[in-house]
């Protein structure tokens, strides 16, 4: 029986598909629905942030945490409407933790819904897949 359900929220993108479908399918079966939301980090180091001011990378990761505290906000928002019980975090990692955090995570739910990758996005999204099925 599905009870838990644990969903990646799509960060910055028009619509949240895996966060609609983990709502509906919680529903469904009567579950507990949790949420996260990725605040990247910038990739420092030997990359393209070298020698830019701290202030400009601080600007940087502010954008990425308000962009994550949106999605948070909005998956709050839906599945309030939907009646579901549901509890929710932002954490800031860079694209390869997160990875390991969302499959670390997944070992505890029923079910893990992710967003699907898209051919011309980034990698954060692959990784993930990739992580959570192998890792959890």
């Amino acid at each position: 029986m599905i009870k838990d359900i644990v969903v990646n929220l799509s960060v910055e993108k028009d619509r949240d598909a895996a966060a609609d479908f983990a709502i509906s399918t919680a529903a469904l079966f009567d579950a507990h629905l949790s949420a996260i939301s990725f605040a990247y980090e910038p990739p420092v180091g030997g990359s393209v942030f070298d020698g830019l001011t701290p202030s400009i990378i601080d600007a940087w990761r502010a954008e990425r945490m308000d962009a994550a505290e949106q999605a948070r906000g909005a998956f709050e928002q839906n599945a309030r409407r939907a009646g579901l019980q549901t509890d929710t975090r932002v954490i800031a990692a860079s694209t390869a933790g997160a990875a390991d955090i969302i499959s670390t995570i997944a070992r505890s739910y029923d079910l893990s819904i992710l967003p699907q990758s898209e051919p011309d996005d980034d990698v954060s999204d692959t990784l993930a897949i990739e992580a959570t099925l192998f890792g959890s």
